[in-house]
């Protein structure tokens, strides 16, 4: 009877020391292959720069008055005028791999139409809680404001003010958008060209 226990003790350490190693061997493949699949997801090389630095031409004058335009609610017209702020959802696309980046000009602009929906989508419900997407702007919007530290005196709303609008030195973007335009061109030339390579 004893020899019959310290066999069955044997046995289910045997048995436990085999289902720890397998139960570790697993782990250890799964977790090599989400590393693995994740990395597909990185940067595969120093083959970008920290700034896409294009030219931005002479500097424009910029009128800050109200607009009719950029509504804060859904329309048929105010969704195309947002939508075009950042065309191809203001991405663009560097190095040999075509990695993808948004430039924080069309990261900006494109929180604010988040944010905009999350406005819509709440009308006048205090209850309602922002969209994880839209806490994430409100605080991405609060440090990018806070980086540019524009220190231009406007009047205050409801202040007397002289009829003529701020004017404001500012960049001139149209560059940047002409720039976009071209490498999200040369990005589905080069996801054809890929494509058409990898079907043969």
């Amino acid at each position: 009877m004893k020899a019959s226990l310290e066999f069955s003790s044997k046995r289910l350490l045997y048995i436990l020391v085999f289902t720890n190693l397998l139960t570790v061997g697993l782990i250890q493949g799964f977790l090599f292959h989400l590393r693995k699949s994740d990395s597909a997801l990185q940067i595969r090389g120093p083959d970008h720069p920290q700034i896409w630095t294009v030219g931005l031409g002479k500097p424009v004058k910029l009128y800050l008055e109200d607009s009719v335009h950029y509504e804060a609610y859904h329309s048929e017209v105010s969704d195309v005028e947002w939508g075009a702020l950042a065309p191809g959802n203001g991405m663009i696309y560097l190095g040999e791999s075509h990695e993808p980046f948004s430039l924080s000009m069309f990261h900006q602009l494109r929180c604010l139409n988040i944010l905009r929906d999350d406005l819509s989508s709440a009308g006048y419900m205090s209850n309602r809680t922002p969209s994880h997407m839209g806490q994430h702007c409100f605080n991405y919007l609060r440090q990018m404001i806070l980086c540019s530290s524009d220190l231009h005196l406007t009047p205050l709303l409801g202040y007397r003010r002289n009829s003529h609008p701020d004017a404001f030195i500012c960049r001139d973007w149209h560059t940047v958008y002409q720039k976009v335009e071209e490498n999200q061109h040369n990005h589905f030339l080069w996801l054809n060209d890929s494509s058409a390579t990898n079907n043969y």
